[in-house]
């Protein structure tokens, strides 16, 4: 083998570990971006079940029976 064998050798080495070293980044800093996003969308997604139940409790106090108080009665004219 000669030289230029073995540069090619070593260089093509070089390259395709380069290449998974930047591929490896690139995999991990998508993840960490989708991970943040999954993270806002589960902040999200309690906020929204908080004012379901809310409405829910909300709507439960409108259906039972529940007595408003008496509103005051007018007072005289004079």
């Amino acid at each position: 083998m000669g030289p230029r064998a073995a540069g090619f050798l070593i260089g093509g080495f070089a390259t395709a570990a380069v290449s998974a070293i930047l591929f490896q980044y690139d995999v991990l800093r998508k993840q960490e971006l989708t991970n943040k996003k999954i993270d806002e969308m589960t902040v999200q997604a309690d906020m929204i079940v908080h004012r379901f139940r809310v409405v829910e409790a909300g709507w439960r106090a409108l259906t039972e029976d529940v007595e408003a108080p008496p509103l005051p009665s007018p007072s005289p004219k004079r």
